[in-house]
């Protein structure tokens, strides 16, 4: 079996399927993180951090989309 490391240095098991390892890419697959985010997985090869590249990296600067966010 494959191992990943975690922290302390242990090697684990995935935890959904316990056979692939703890790393990034088999991790993704296995939780079906693109299913999740609704990303075509032949297009994205990391989704968690495209979701994140794509948030706005400014605060809105128009009063009424202040409001809006802080209401929601």
């Amino acid at each position: 079996m494959a191992y990943g490391l975690a922290l302390g240095g242990r090697p684990k098991l995935c935890i959904k399927c316990g056979y692939h390892s703890l790393n990034k890419q088999p991790s993704l697959l296995c939780l079906h993180v693109h299913h999740r985010l609704n990303l075509p997985i032949s297009h994205y090869k990391d989704p968690i951090s495209h979701s994140f590249n794509i948030l706005s990296q400014f605060p809105p600067k128009s009063a009424t989309k202040m409001h809006y966010l802080k209401t929601t």
